[in-house]
């Protein structure tokens, strides 16, 4: 009994012994666990940081990469709406001609049909008889029309205005003034004179076909022509002293 208590004993002692160093070895094992588990942490920390900044980057990149692709396409909506623009304007530009040519085709048209046309250049005078009260109008008529038919226009001009002041409201010598004036390259004073002209008879349409020829070919006023020269068509035929011109077409400029 002895003995197995000094055993016991011994045993005990031997392990009191030994405690220091089991607990020291087991400092060591706690401390290593804890060292290896901070460093599985701090692991994880740099895996998660590298991840999210890899993440950040891409992301970024991304990002840079939708800014530029929207620019891009941001251009080429401007190059067909440019395009688109352009189409439109030469559209209008196409139908403008296009307009314009019909316009010049029809004067050109109403241009050549009254130049196919003759006016008589002056009217004769009325075979009156002279007395002291028209001698000088009747003078003047005669020397007017002889001018004129001379191709002496400023003479002629001068007889027929002396003329006027015996019968202002003659409407053949306000006639033959217009188509005299309109020879002396006055066009706005032949206008006024063959306005005076007018009578509301046939033989107006030599008027009216006088006043298109000055708009359109002097005056360049195809639209004021071609209102004259309709208004020239609607007068009757009756009496009327216009006839076909046997001579060629005027030449523009």
């Amino acid at each position: 009994m002895d003995n197995l208590l000094f055993r016991y004993r011994s045993n005990k002692y031997r392990f009191i012994q030994k405690l220091p160093l089991i607990i020291i070895i087991s400092c060591l094992f706690l401390t290593t666990k804890t060292s290896d588990a901070q460093e599985n942490q701090k692991d994880t920390g740099k895996y998660a940081e590298t991840k999210e900044s890899s993440l950040g980057r891409e992301l970024i990149s991304v990002t840079q990469e939708t800014q530029y692709l929207n620019k891009k396409l941001k251009y080429f909506k401007n190059i067909i709406l440019h395009q688109n623009k352009t189409q439109t304007e030469l559209k209008r530009q196409i139908a403008s001609l296009e307009e314009k040519n019909t316009a010049l085709e029809k004067e050109n048209a109403t241009l050549e049909s009254m130049l196919s046309i003759q006016a008589v250049d002056l009217r004769k005078p009325e075979l009156i008889k002279a007395d002291e009260k028209n001698l000088n109008k009747v003078i003047n008529l005669n020397l007017g029309f002889a001018y004129g038919i001379k191709g002496q226009i400023k003479e002629a001009i001068v007889e027929y205005e002396m003329a006027l002041r015996y019968d202002p409201d003659n409407k053949d010598i306000h006639y033959n003034l217009g188509y005299l004036l309109s020879k002396d390259n006055k066009y706005i004073q032949a206008i006024e004179e063959y306005k005076k002209a007018l009578t509301g008879l046939p033989q107006d349409r030599e008027v009216y076909y006088n006043l298109a020829i000055i708009y359109a070919i002097y005056l360049k006023d195809s639209r004021t022509a071609q209102q004259y020269y309709q208004k020239f068509l609607t007068v009757p035929l009756t009496e009327i002293h216009l006839v076909p011109s046997q001579k060629e077409p005027i030449q523009r400029n």
